[in-house]
């Protein structure tokens, strides 16, 4: 399978989401991004991850601009 059909089929998945999972989603990439910062595995209750999450939810002001955030997420993933 090629890059351009794996993103479009991951884009297609990610647009079909619910509000839940995008929350569920913004989580996990503030916990990839933490993992790499700190370069060790991190708990999903981490407090930091936790406090990560919250600021990022802060920034956003309804679900479509954490939905666009997540597919633009998705887009760098291709890049």
């Amino acid at each position: 399978m090629n890059t351009s059909t794996s993103y479009t089929q991951l884009v297609k998945l990610v647009k079909t989401l619910s509000t839940n999972d995008y929350i569920w989603l913004l989580h996990v990439i503030n916990k990839d991004e933490l993992e790499y910062d700190l370069r060790r595995d991190v708990d999903d209750l981490n407090s930091e991850l936790i406090y990560k999450d919250i600021d990022s939810l802060n920034t956003f002001h309804n679900i479509q601009e954490i939905k666009d955030f997540v597919l633009n997420e998705c887009k760098d993933l291709r890049e």
